[in-house]
């Protein structure tokens, strides 16, 4: 196969990759790498490898990735074209279960970071909200935090010290009136 190693703008031609334990080993020419008689062998000859892709700001639709229903359509398109990793910045229970799923090995797709209910001056107007949100939101789970736009410096400092306090990263659309 010929390799894409972004490390800088290179292809290694007519590689042999080889996989242990789902992460690569080894990386070589033909002549210089000896493959192991137990291995599964993928013919890429005149095909491209390369590291996936990561999108980092995704909607899922709700859902449990079961059937056709859409989080499945998505995860299905996602991985068609090479995206390993998502960040969903939308979430509720359906991508907390969604997300399980995948990590137990139910479900084949990307691999899910999702965010809880966005935080939004309407939905957390004081800062007793913004550390109930944001302790809430940790224990249910959730990998990070989306913080929007218009929250009073307070508030905003408020969901930065709990948020380091609890362990759970944020991002999103910050700015402070």
């Amino acid at each position: 196969v010929n390799v894409i190693p972004m490390d800088k703008e290179r292809i290694l031609k007519n590689q042999t990759v080889i996989v242990q334990n789902g992460r690569i080993a080894q990386i070589g020419g033909a002549e210089k790498i000896k493959i192991p008689a137990d291995a599964v062998k993928i013919d890429g000859r005149g095909k491209f490898l390369m590291p996936g892709i990561i999108d980092v700001h995704l909607h899922l639709s709700p859902g449990e990735g079961t059937g056709d229903d859409l989080p499945s359509q998505q995860m299905r398109l996602l991985l068609a074209n090479g995206v390993t990793t998502v960040r969903n910045m939308i979430g509720g229970a359906s991508q907390l279960a969604l997300r399980d799923k995948i990590n137990r090995g139910e479900i084949i797709a990307p691999q899910i970071f999702t965010a809880g209910t966005p935080i939004l001056i309407n939905n957390t107007p004081t800062v007793e909200a913004a550390i109930k949100t944001v302790t809430e939101q940790k224990k249910a789970g959730y990998d990070l935090l989306k913080v929007h736009e218009g929250l009073t410096p307070e508030i905003y400092a408020a969901i930065v010290k709990t948020a380091r306090e609890v362990g759970i990263p944020f991002g999103g659309h910050v700015t402070a009136k």
